[in-house]
């Protein structure tokens, strides 16, 4: 998702490709990065499930839980930024299918822009999630 929002997404805009290859990339970016997210969320929480059962109780008396919880509320809050983002991206794809005119290109543009800010806010949550769990080792 960083590859794609910070590098891919503003390269093939610079480079003037048309608006359904870009869709195209996206939705199949959008589908393995849900598919990747999912596996990864179901995985961690079986592992602190695994890792912490019979401990709860003491999860919060070092700075890993805080940087575990950090890190699960945040691939949380990317997963559903993801699907936002899906469905925004969808949504613009299926206008864009629609007979040209003014109006529509002008709704085009603002739901281009949305994909964009939504791509740029996941891919720093992800960073934030990523980021506080690797961290929580030394915390």
């Amino acid at each position: 998702m960083v590859f794609m929002a910070l590098i891919l997404r503003p390269r093939l805009v610079s480079l003037g490709v048309d608006r359904k290859v870009i869709q195209s990339i996206d939705k199949a970016v959008n589908t393995a990065t849900g598919i990747a997210a999912l596996i990864t969320v179901a995985a961690g929480v079986g592992l602190l499930l695994r890792l912490r059962w019979s401990h709860f109780d003491t999860f919060f008396d070092s700075g890993w839980g805080y940087a575990i919880l950090l890190g699960i509320i945040a691939a949380i809050g990317a997963f559903v930024l993801g699907g936002i983002e899906q469905s925004t991206s969808a949504r613009a794809a299926s206008m864009s299918s629609g007979p040209p005119g003014g109006d529509n290109e002008a709704v085009l543009q603002l739901l281009d822009a949305r994909v964009v800010r939504l791509q740029r806010l996941h891919a720093l949550v992800v960073l934030v999630a990523v980021g506080s769990m690797a961290s929580a080792r030394f915390v």
